[in-house]
């Protein structure tokens, strides 16, 4: 088989994935979706139109082709076929755009986005072993509040939790809320950092390792504790 049937093999599989997670309910609204619609009504359709195309093709890369990176052999060609496909019923311009900028920088960052994620997530718990869906939100809310700045933060929190709480569970919605509120200390700590706020007197060493600090101390058992009952509830599955 040569290159171009194997790939186009792999393409017609990951489809087919997606197609059965969606048909399981896997990209349907909760009973609970509604209060949510209401309380987000301030926040950009387009925006979240935008994140939640961009985890479906997350999703499909990493049902379908193992989560392959942006500097390996064939991946110009995966990425194609995978943002055709979500975006096939999309006509506007600005969301297919939108879409392909969130997905393109993510990959992007990708090393730098696990390492910010790696560092917010305790009780030994990998980035790898998060369930593909929070994985994805995660990473997009790192790329929008850490590498893009252009929406406001709590924007980019409420869109990402929102999204999980409605595609995944309750649970997994508190949990990725608490992650992205201390990746948000995080950037936060370090902006002070290079500005020059944290203290004269502090030599530069310190307060690198005052940031770090700072940045992840402040509702970290919180987040263990959300951890260890999810590791739970899926070892006893």
């Amino acid at each position: 088989m040569d290159d171009g049937a194997a790939l186009a093999e792999k393409y017609m599989s990951a489809a087919k994935l997606r197609d059965e997670y969606e048909q399981e309910g896997g990209f349907t609204k909760n009973s609970d979706s509604e209060d949510r619609e209401r309380r987000r009504s301030d926040i950009s359709e387009l925006f979240r139109r935008s994140v939640f195309l961009a985890m479906q093709a997350f999703y499909q890369l990493e049902a379908g082709f193992g989560g392959v990176t942006s500097n390996e052999v064939g991946f110009n060609a995966i990425r194609q076929l995978i943002l055709s496909d979500v975006l096939y019923y999309e006509s506007g311009p600005k969301i297919k755009e939108s879409v392909t900028h969130i997905f393109d920088g993510v990959c992007q960052n990708l090393p730098e986005i696990d390492a910010m994620l790696h560092r917010h997530i305790t009780c030994n718990w990998s980035v790898g072993r998060l369930a593909v869906v929070e994985r994805s939100l995660m990473r997009i809310g790192i790329f929008e509040l850490c590498f893009e700045k252009k929406k406001a933060d709590k924007t980019v929190i409420k869109v990402c939790s929102d999204l999980v709480g409605e595609y995944a569970t309750e649970r997994s919605m508190s949990f990725v809320y608490g992650v992205l509120c201390e990746v948000r200390k995080e950037k936060e700590a370090s902006e002070k950092l290079k500005s020059g706020d944290v203290g004269a007197d502090v030599q530069p060493e310190e307060k690198t390792e005052m940031a770090g600090g700072q940045a992840r101390s402040a509702g970290q058992s919180c987040l263990a504790s959300q951890i260890g009952q999810i590791c739970q509830a899926e070892e006893q599955e």
